[in-house]
């Protein structure tokens, strides 16, 4: 599924990915793009752009910055509009589990986010608000389901045993070997989609 980018600098669209290869128009800063994916080459990382008319071209990754999705976690939110122009400086309320896009880089997340609603509303979010990328939600209930299980295999293995009470230090036991087994299977999952990532960019 296509994501999209937010240009950062003034840059052209290359009809190769490498930048001897020929321009094929120029884009400017706030221009948003469609990706199909990432690819390295000649040391460079490239973002493949859909043109049209099943044609692509490639722009520096560099001048470019790719939406994330988030969630908010906050009972209660906003963000001050400033597009469309019409809505400029207009307050849209948001709640929790309302999903939007961050589209420009914050250096200082707490300051404030550029996001944009699925109406096309853009503006500023305060950065105290709680938010989760959606693409890493999938952790969570990773340590939902290592615990869960976990739990029931140490169930299953006393009640084999013949113990009948379940004590408060079996179950910190089960939540210290979650927690354990959590960030091992995090840390080789994170180690794998990185060795994954580059072999694909560089397809």
């Amino acid at each position: 599924m296509p994501k999209t980018i937010s240009i950062l600098k003034s840059t052209s669209i290359y009809s190769e990915p490498h930048l001897r290869s020929a321009p094929v128009r120029t884009v400017e800063v706030n221009d948003y793009l469609k990706i199909t994916r990432e690819k390295l080459r000649n040391g460079i990382n490239w973002y493949e752009v859909i043109l049209g008319d099943d044609k692509f071209g490639y722009v520096d990754k560099e001048k470019a910055f790719r939406w994330k999705k988030i969630k908010i976690e906050s009972e209660s939110a906003f963000f001050s509009c400033v597009m469309p122009a019409e809505m400029a400086g207009k307050r849209i309320s948001l709640i929790k589990g309302d999903q939007l896009h961050i589209i420009f880089p914050h250096p200082v997340k707490t300051i404030s986010y550029m996001v944009r609603d699925a109406k096309g509303r853009e503006g500023l979010m305060p950065g105290e608000v709680e938010i989760e990328e959606v693409e890493d939600a999938w952790m969570k209930y990773l340590f939902y389901l290592i615990f869960a299980i976990l739990l029931i295999v140490a169930i299953l293995a006393m009640l084999n045993a013949g113990f009948i009470a379940f004590g408060g230090l079996i179950v910190l036991v089960l939540l210290a070997g979650s927690f354990i087994v959590f960030f091992a299977s995090a840390i080789v999952i994170a180690i794998l989609r990185g060795i994954i990532h580059q072999i694909w960019i560089r397809m």
